[in-house]
C-alpha cells in the first residue's frame, strides 16, 4: 500500500541525513593537518563513504519516484569552456564532478524538500485509509476485476481486453449491476456515490 511504501521511504532518508553530515563533519576535520594522521577518523571516513555509496542509488530511486529533481545541469565558466555536465545531487555528495562544485547546503536542502515531499504524500495517504469510502471503493473496483481474472488464468491478454471497448463497456454494466443491487437494498448514499465514483476511474 502507498502509505506503508511511502513511510519506509520516509524512514530511509531520514536515516541517510544524519550519515551525510556525520560524513561532513569528519571529511571537514581530516582536511586539518591535525587529523590527517588520526587513524580512528581515517577508519569512520572510510565506513561513512561506504555507507552512502550503498544508500545513494535507494535515496535517487525514493525521490524520482516522490518527483524531487535530482539531477543538474552544471555550466563551465564561459572564460574556460568545456562541456555541460549533467550531476546527480545525491551522487555529488561522494564525488562532485560539477563545474565549481555544489555547495553541501544545497545538497541539503534537495534531501529536505524530499523529506517534506514524502510527509506531504504520508498525510494525503493516511487521509484515504481512514476513509470507509476510499475502502469501499477499492472493494468495488476488486469485483469489478473478478471477470478478467478469471480470464488471465485462460491465458487471455487482460490489459488488452480491458483497454477495448468491449472490455470497458462491460465495467460499465457492472457498476450499474452494483448501483442497482444497491439502490433495492437501500444501501447509504455514500455507498452509491462511491460506486459513481468508481465510473470515473
Amino acid at each position: 500500500m502507498i502509505y506503508f511504501e511511502t513511510k519506509n521511504d520516509l524512514a530511509k532518508v531520514l536515516e541517510f541525513v544524519p550519515i551525510v553530515n556525520e560524513y561532513w563533519e569528519v571529511e571537514a576535520s581530516l582536511n586539518s593537518r591535525t587529523a590527517r594522521n588520526n587513524d580512528e577518523q581515517l577508519e569512520r571516513y572510510a565506513s561513512l563513504r561506504e555507507t552512502i555509496a550503498r544508500k545513494t542509488p535507494n535515496i535517487i530511486h525514493i525521490s524520482r519516484r516522490a518527483g524531487i529533481p535530482s539531477v543538474l545541469q552544471s555550466y563551465p565558466a564561459p572564460a574556460v569552456g568545456g562541456p555541460v555536465i549533467p550531476v546527480n545531487i545525491y551522487e555529488s555528495i561522494l564525488q562532485d564532478d560539477s563545474h565549481g562544485g555544489i555547495s553541501n547546503q544545497r545538497k541539503l536542502d534537495t534531501l529536505n524538500k524530499l523529506i517534506g515531499q514524502l510527509e506531504g504524500k504520508i498525510d494525503f495517504e493516511f487521509k484515504k485509509i481512514i476513509n470507509p469510502l476510499f475502502w469501499l471503493g477499492l472493494a468495488i473496483e476488486k469485483v469489478l476485476r473478478i471477470p478478467f481474472w478469471l480470464l488471465s488464468k485462460t491465458g487471455f491478454e487482460i490489459g488488452k481486453i480491458e483497454d477495448h471497448f468491449l472490455g470497458k463497456a462491460f465495467k460499465l454494466v457492472e457498476i450499474f449491476v452494483l448501483l442497482y443491487i444497491s439502490i433495492r437494498l437501500g444501501v447509504p448514499d455514500e455507498w452509491v456515490t462511491a460506486i459513481l465514483d468508481t465510473i470515473g476511474k
